[in-house]
């Protein structure tokens, strides 16, 4: 087997390096990811869609990924193991139809709302091995945690009024928040894991 590691810190150099775009680094990192896990060897792919589906080796797609057209990635390629919406939020990111902000620092819940405030979403991948592979937050590994933070950016861009909608509710949120306006009820712990849960 490939060292996943060494593939991961070659990804970290691009995206450091911005020798990839923001689409292209999660889905590379997303298809590491899936290799390192062992989850499934192989992709199906589709040339158009009158032609037979058949397997690709999923560690050759990795490998010689600067050959594969990842505009129109999706179009192709069925990642069975990733959720459709965040299929979808990474093929408008891809398309750049999104703007996300990408990191390796996973945001505080203040820092989220800051950023979407601004009408953005932020991305977070692990490339480190000790992060990655342990739980993160709620979610499993660093796949997980960037499957949902892909999830979140296809519900706040996919509907342009919903869109606006939420960008005066966190602009709201964060003018109430900078006034003290939260403070007191939120020295109740459950209600501000539940406010720190809305604004991020």
């Amino acid at each position: 087997m490939h060292d996943s590691q060494l593939l991961m810190q070659k990804l970290e150099l691009e995206w450091k390096h911005k020798t990839l775009t923001n689409g292209q680094v999660i889905l590379k990192y997303l298809l590491i990811c899936l290799y390192e896990q062992e989850q499934f060897n192989s992709l199906q792919y589709q040339a158009s869609k009158n032609s037979e589906t058949q397997k690709l080796s999923l560690l050759d797609i990795i490998l010689h990924f600067e050959h594969i057209n990842s505009r129109e990635f999706f179009n192709h390629y069925c990642i069975r193991k990733i959720k459709a919406k965040a299929q979808q939020a990474l093929d408008a990111i891809l398309q750049n139809k999104f703007s996300i902000i990408l990191t390796d620092q996973i945001y505080s819940p203040l820092q989220l709302l800051q950023v979407q405030a601004q009408g953005q979403r932020v991305v977070c991948l692990n490339f480190k091995p000790e992060l990655r592979r342990q739980q993160i937050l709620t979610k499993k590994n660093g796949l997980h945690f960037a499957i949902h933070d892909l999830e979140h950016a296809w519900e706040f861009f996919h509907d342009p009024t919903l869109y606006k909608i939420q960008i005066g509710t966190f602009k709201i949120l964060l003018k109430l928040e900078q006034h003290d306006f939260f403070q007191a009820i939120k020295q109740d712990r459950q209600f501000k894991e539940r406010f720190h849960y809305l604004i991020s």
